[in-house]
């Protein structure tokens, strides 16, 4: 078994850090310098900040921000939304990226994808998969889980793996923040026909919905976001006495990455510390 990831997850909506459920709803939670600055210390693997408005309003305001955290923070960072040239890609890349993350693009233009794959490397390229499932079909959905491509997911996977895609993140709309854990059914239905490596994402509130992923060698890697967030923000109420005008659930286990990892160990799962 390689060595699993885990992946701090953070959507961005203008200048600030925002979360939902199901992509909806969404909560103004503070300002991403501090989460990413906190994730890095604390052990994350990776970042993946995603622009969720761009790709409505034609433009990724994500340059600046990312060259400017890019000079503190020397872990892989991904980044997505709004992404639709092969100038977009190399604009991240100069500006910091590590990867960048195609969703709305490739699904309107597959000829996109196998550009972006040959110009800059398979390795260098994901594609975000939003799933939503209707009538007991699983569908790509778009545009931050607002348009229905129609496209069934399994047939979807297989088009960006054989278009060049170096990885597939599995985003669920259905669990996104519920905390009712990970769509693992349709997870390994995935990993049985795609080779390339899968992140999944939306669901997580217990590190045992994390373990059960990763002992079954269903994903490569994990995409946090509520969980760690409500987490984070929990920490903040202690140290600065700072009020929020929401409450932080209790349906978020209380632990952060350093706990994950630890556990991941005693589990005899292979993560990097």
């Amino acid at each position: 078994m390689s060595f699993k990831r885990i992946i701090a997850k953070i959507d961005i909506k203008g200048e600030n850090v925002v979360k939902g459920v199901h992509f909806e709803g969404l909560r103004v939670l503070g300002k991403p310098n501090d989460f990413a600055s906190y994730y890095y210390n604390n052990g994350i693997d990776e970042i993946f900040f995603q622009d969720i408005i761009a790709t409505s309003y034609g433009n990724n305001c994500l340059f600046e921000f990312i060259s400017k955290i890019s000079e503190n923070i020397f872990i892989p960072i991904i980044v997505g939304g709004g992404i639709r040239t092969l100038k977009d890609i190399e604009k991240m890349f100069i500006h910091g990226a590590d990867r960048v993350s195609l969703n709305s693009a490739v699904i309107k233009n597959r000829k996109f994808l196998n550009d972006a794959a040959r110009v800059f490397g398979s390795a260098n390229i994901a594609v975000n998969i939003e799933v939503l499932k209707k009538n007991n079909n699983y569908f790509a959905y778009y545009e931050y889980g607002r348009e229905n491509s129609n496209l069934n997911v399994m047939d979807w996977a297989r088009k960006v793996q054989e278009d060049g895609a170096g990885e597939i993140i599995l985003s669920s709309i259905d669990f996104d923040g519920t905390g009712k854990g990970f769509e693992v059914e349709l997870l390994k239905e995935i990993k049985q026909n795609i080779s390339i490596p899968i992140t999944i994402h939306g669901g997580c509130s217990k590190i045992d919905q994390i373990v059960n992923v990763f002992r079954n060698d269903i994903s490569d890697a994990i995409a946090l976001s509520s969980v760690l967030h409500y987490n984070y923000l929990r920490k903040k109420i202690k140290t600065d006495k700072k009020n929020f005008n929401f409450s932080i659930n209790d349906k978020w286990e209380d632990f952060d990455i350093k706990k994950i990892k630890k556990t991941l160990i005693q589990e005899k799962i292979k993560v990097r510390i």
